[in-house]
């Protein structure tokens, strides 16, 4: 059992830290609005790991993969929205590090909807459901329960997702400072735009696994 766990951690590890969607997401919402926010994408996407993880534990993630019309569902949900995402940050991007006691706006609001980007972020992400379907099933030992094994699995996604993350966000804090003029900001917003987008436009050509 430990020597499968620790060939998950192995593969799991750096398949987190590829740089994605998720890393673009966390590194812009920690410069452009603060180690708050970026640590509330991350709770996002922590949640969102543990929804794909036990819907892959229960067999809803198969039973996705399985129906054309579910993935495509979802596929065209998360491509919509990273594209509005994409535009958003093109068409207003931020022009100075954005506080929300400046601008009047409550607090927690402003976290939970940095929360909520993290998990429609990653759950709307059809390809991260794959990975997690054809990942997490490989390294069950044999004779083991297979539900309890991914939810297990599933418990070290999320602490490696919130170790790297984090990470990232604690890096933006000084990165905050040394990139706050406004035409740094303005187009580092622009640049996570056009990755949105293109994630968005990837996603429409992704098909179905056979």
């Amino acid at each position: 059992m430990f020597s499968s766990l620790f060939a998950f951690i192995l593969t799991a590890g750096p398949l987190m830290m590829t740089p994605g969607l998720e890393t673009a997401l966390v590194l812009r919402t920690s410069i452009s609005e603060g180690h708050r926010a970026g640590f509330g994408v991350v709770l996002g996407i922590c949640i969102a790991v543990a929804f794909w993880g036990s819907a892959a534990a229960f067999g809803l993630t198969a039973l996705l993969a399985g129906s054309p019309f579910g993935f495509f569902l979802l596929k065209m949900v998360g491509a919509l929205f990273l594209i509005y995402l994409g535009f958003n940050l093109l068409r207003k991007p931020h022009t100075s590090l954005f506080d929300p006691k400046e601008v009047g706006v409550n607090d927690k609001i402003f976290i939970l909807k940095a929360i909520r980007n993290g998990l429609t972020t990653t759950l709307c992400n059809p390809g991260f459901a794959l990975v997690v379907l054809a990942l997490f099933p490989q390294f069950v030992p044999p004779h083991y329960p297979v539900a309890q094994f991914v939810l297990l699995e599933t418990v070290i996604q999320m602490v490696l997702a919130a170790l790297w993350f984090g990470a990232l966000v604690a890096g933006g804090i000084p990165l905050r400072s040394i990139l706050g003029k406004p035409t740094v900001i303005k187009n580092f917003d622009r640049l996570t735009g056009i990755v949105f987008i293109a994630f968005g436009i990837l996603l429409l050509t992704m098909t179905r696994p056979n």
